[in-house]
């Protein structure tokens, strides 16, 4: 009963999934801890903590609200592009359950506004698809990616995924190539730009260096948790499989 009811579209459900989300993360919540203590960040999530004061509370509620935008632009997504075929809210529950079911991500981590920025990007990208727009939008893939990269040192490899796309969708042309790398490169020039003015390029250079010599660690990880990566990578590659033979 409970499935069918998500499985539809009802009002009561744009309640529930923020409470899910927050119930789900209501330990991380009452035990805020930093995931990046005693580390330089990329310029943006530095400005983010600086504007917190640090505040590791803080800092998980805004996580969580990261969470709750990307659960509700999948229905969106999905209602858009129809990538499954009737309109329903499983996919925001099936994400929450995903994003809260690791625990090496138990709190405000760079990488959650990298998702979310890329989010906004895979509608650009699908737009492209459409033909609306082509040359606009692929900048604003690219833009995305490049702010993204500000937020999180290892996302802006995800400019390479925007062009496999747009080869993909066909429109892999030297026009929307130029336009996404324009894009991208355009937050990254402004920051660099205020570094240099400011005299502090070598700072953001130590931090770059640091980040890609770093070694994250997830601790202890249980025989429960590698299962759950093995069900999830499985089901991923099933699903991928399906949507290759059900999308245009």
């Amino acid at each position: 009963m409970l499935l069918k009811t998500i499985k539809g579209r009802h009002s009561i459900l744009l309640i529930l999934m923020p409470v899910v989300i927050v119930l789900l993360w209501m330990g991380t919540l009452l035990h805020s801890e930093s995931l990046t203590a005693g580390q330089n960040q990329m310029p943006l999530y530095e400005l983010l903590l600086f504007l917190t004061g640090g505040n590791n509370f803080v800092l998980n509620l805004i996580a969580c609200l990261l969470l709750i935008l990307i659960a509700y632009g999948m229905v969106r997504l999905n209602e858009q592009y129809i990538f499954i075929r009737q309109r329903t809210d499983l996919p925001a529950f099936v994400f929450a359950l995903i994003a809260t079911g690791t625990v090496s991500l138990g709190g405000m981590h760079p990488s959650l506004f990298a998702a979310f920025l890329l989010f906004l990007s895979v509608d650009r990208v699908f737009k492209i698809y459409q033909g609306t727009a082509t040359l606009s939008n692929s900048f604003d893939a690219g833009f995305l990616v490049g702010l993204a990269r500000l937020f999180y040192l290892f996302g802006g490899v995800y400019i390479f995924w925007i062009w496999m796309a747009v080869a993909v969708l066909g429109y892999l042309r030297g026009k929307e190539i130029l336009a996404g790398l324009t894009g991208f490169i355009v937050p990254v020039f402004f920051v660099v730009a205020w570094y240099i003015w400011n005299d502090n390029l070598t700072e953001l250079l130590n931090t770059i260096r640091n980040l890609f010599s770093s070694k994250n660690s997830l601790g202890v990880v249980s025989v429960f948790q590698y299962s759950y990566w093995g069900i999830l990578g499985f089901l991923v590659i099933l699903s991928s499989l399906y949507m290759l033979n059900v999308y245009e």
